[in-house]
C-alpha cells in the first residue's frame, strides 16, 4: 500500500496507475480525489484569467474543484463503482 502525498490516505489496488495513485507533473503521488481537487483548482484559476484579482482566481479555482468532484462522483455512481 502507498500513501497519498496530500491527505496521507493509504491507497491500494492495481490497475493503470501503480498502487492506485496518480503522479502529478511535479512528481507528487496523489489519490484520485486529491488529484481531482488539484486539477479542478488549477483549471479554475487558469479559467479566471490574468484580469482577475488573486482572490477571484482562488475563488474560481475552489468552485471549479468542487464542481469537478461532484461530476466525477456522479459518473462513478452511474457506473456502479
Amino acid at each position: 500500500m502507498a500513501r497519498c502525498a496530500q491527505c496521507g490516505k493509504q491507497v491500494g489496488g492495481l490497475g493503470g496507475v501503480t498502487g492506485g495513485l496518480v503522479t502529478t507533473a511535479t512528481g507528487r503521488r496523489l489519490c484520485r480525489p486529491c488529484n481531482d481537487r488539484l486539477l479542478g483548482t488549477a483549471a479554475g484559476i487558469i479559467a479566471a484569467g490574468a484580469d482577475a484579482s488573486t482572490s477571484e482566481q482562488l475563488g474560481s479555482g475552489i468552485l471549479t474543484a468542487g464542481w469537478l468532484e461532484r461530476v466525477r462522483a456522479a459518473r462513478r455512481r452511474g457506473r456502479g463503482d
